[in-house]
């Protein structure tokens, strides 16, 4: 091989700055990608910890949100801090909105497909004619009349006081939803998905800025197998893999193509340079 086509000092140093930057690259990205692993751990063990804190009285939680609020913010839906209530344990009571009720569509449960059922309710807040801001109850599933999607299963909902315990949440269950999917705002029950904003906008009411997934066995033909939350931690920890094995890669080629190459042809112009063994 001639020294014009072998790996030159040159052409090293290149390679040496384009595996440098892959490398650089891939743990760097490798890294982030266990950094985002380790918060959501962090934040599972929060979600647990306020799991197992007392039981919230209804009232005592819309005075909780009430003082998050800034100083000039007195509706409760103005309030945004619902991140430190977030999976406490609640208890409600009040009156169910049943005209109000939303169907949320294309919620999977036991492998079969339907409808989550979603009902506002009218907070009591324990003095004689009070009531406080509407909750979202996200309350169960039901299944769907393939047949008829519009014919919607009846659920048995009281028009007397209820107790409702179930968990805090920022928002209801969300599922993906192509522009233009969702009914007419206002006109269906059925809906892709909704927010605590939204409803605000469309009744008027006063509507807390946190809902409550409701829990216990099933009742009023409503299942409550919540799926559990998944964290996303494999794909993480799937993707930091691919870039660790990208960075190492890089430098298994850098060593093969470029360092190898580059000392197998510096002894080969050493060899060359060599004066021939002269016999006597």
């Amino acid at each position: 091989m001639s020294a014009t086509r072998a790996p030159s000092v040159r052409r090293l140093a290149l390679y040496s700055a384009l595996c440098g930057l892959v490398m650089a690259g891939g743990v760097a990205l490798g890294v982030w990608q266990l950094s985002r692993a380790a918060e959501k751990i962090s934040l599972a063990h929060a979600q647990e910890t306020r799991a197992a804190l007392p039981i919230l009285e209804g009232n005592v939680l819309v005075k909780l949100q009430a003082e998050s609020a800034a100083p000039d913010q007195h509706s409760l839906a103005k309030s945004a801090d619902t991140l430190t209530l977030a999976h406490r344990r609640v208890v409600l009571r009040g009156h169910w909105l049943t005209n109000r009720t939303i169907y949320l569509d294309n919620r999977q449960m036991d492998d079969r497909m339907g409808f989550y059922v979603v009902t506002p309710l009218q907070l009591d807040m324990g003095k004689a004619g009070q009531s406080g801001p509407l909750v979202l109850v996200q309350r169960g599933w039901i299944a769907r009349n393939f047949e008829d999607r519009a014919r919607l299963q009846p659920v048995p909902t009281p028009d007397t006081l209820v107790e409702v315990t179930g968990r805090v949440e920022s928002n209801l269950s969300r599922t993906f939803a192509f522009a233009g999917s969702d009914e007419e705002k206002g006109s269906s029950p059925i809906r892709q998905n909704l927010d605590w904003r939204e409803f605000q906008t469309e009744t008027g009411m006063d509507v807390a800025s946190f809902v409550v997934i409701e829990t216990g066995g099933p009742s009023e033909g409503l299942k409550r197998n919540w799926p559990a939350v998944d964290l996303g931690l494999q794909r993480h920890y799937g993707y930091a893999f691919q870039w660790f094995a990208l960075a190492a890669l890089a430098f298994f080629l850098y060593l093969r193509l470029g360092v190898a190459s580059f000392i197998r042809h510096r002894r080969r112009r050493i060899a060359e340079l060599q004066p021939p063994n002269s016999s006597s």
